[in-house]
């Protein structure tokens, strides 16, 4: 008895229990993107953050995630009817919930919208976690938010949201500037989505402590921050997209000579 109770776990039970540990990834992700450039107001528009954009687009399609909600410049109402959607939308077919969220932002988690500004919390995480097809998926919000053309207050609160499975990642800690490159897009997205693709091993969580230091390497005057209320791992490298299989090809006229010899077995 005492050896079988000193006897060591077999790589079998040592998988399911690592497994235990991480998010279940298996089905795809649904994500939304609210982006607000302000293109149509020169003296708001976000110059560079097209690039984001992009990048941001490329990885998605890179992932085994689908784009729900592609959203573009909107105002107040749009945000909260889009928000109501997803309150109100069935995710059984869906792994986890990813936001990310690109304007202008205030204090106070205020962020932007064309003609007002939206409460991050109320508007954005409230109607997320209130979905009942959600409980237990992971709810990843990414949040870029600035005041000027390169640089910003962020909007980052230090409390912790109350339901669980729940990881908000601001672009930067509360009463500290964040940058925006007009040729190359914000520092923030760019290091994530470079950091993600080059760290595979790494979850989201080791991720965020990772960027700090790339950020105080290159004398960014920035510090990503980042809420969690997350229960287990997140890799986005288990998003990834399975390789199809490419079915074998047979050899036509050695089948069909097998076909007059065995045609039942052949069926």
């Amino acid at each position: 008895m005492l050896y079988e109770r000193l006897k060591p776990k077999s790589s079998a039970t040592q998988s399911t229990s690592s497994d235990e540990l991480k998010y279940d990834l298996t089905k795809p992700a649904a994500v939304v993107i609210i982006h607000n450039l302000f293109k149509n107001n020169p003296k708001r528009i976000r110059t560079g953050s097209q690039h984001d954009y992009k990048l941001l687009k490329d990885f998605f399609n890179e992932l085994n995630a689908e784009v729900i909600h592609d959203c573009q410049d909107l105002k107040v109402i749009e945000v909260k009817t889009t928000m109501e959607k997803i309150k109100k939308m069935d995710f059984g077919a869906y792994s986890c919930l990813i936001i990310v969220i690109m304007s202008h932002g205030d204090i106070q988690n205020q962020i932007c919208a064309l003609d007002g500004n939206y409460n991050l919390d109320d508007d954005i995480v409230q109607p997320a976690t209130a979905n009942k097809s959600l409980k237990r998926k992971p709810k990843i919000f990414i949040v870029q938010a600035c005041k000027g053309p390169n640089l910003i207050e962020a909007d980052c609160n230090n409390t912790v949201p109350s339901p669980s499975d729940i990881l908000i990642c601001f672009s930067t800690y509360e009463g500290t500037p964040a940058f925006r490159n007009v040729d190359e897009g914000t520092y923030f997205i760019q290091i994530l989505i470079k950091m993600l693709k080059e760290k595979p091993e790494k979850s989201i969580m080791d991720i965020m402590p990772l960027m700090r230091r790339e950020f105080e390497s290159k004398r960014i005057h920035q510090v990503p921050a980042e809420t969690t209320t997350l229960t287990k791992l997140f890799f986005f490298h288990d998003l990834k997209k399975k390789p199809k299989k490419i079915p074998r090809r047979r050899n036509s006229i050695f089948y069909a000579v097998l076909r007059i010899l065995f045609p039942r077995s052949m069926r």
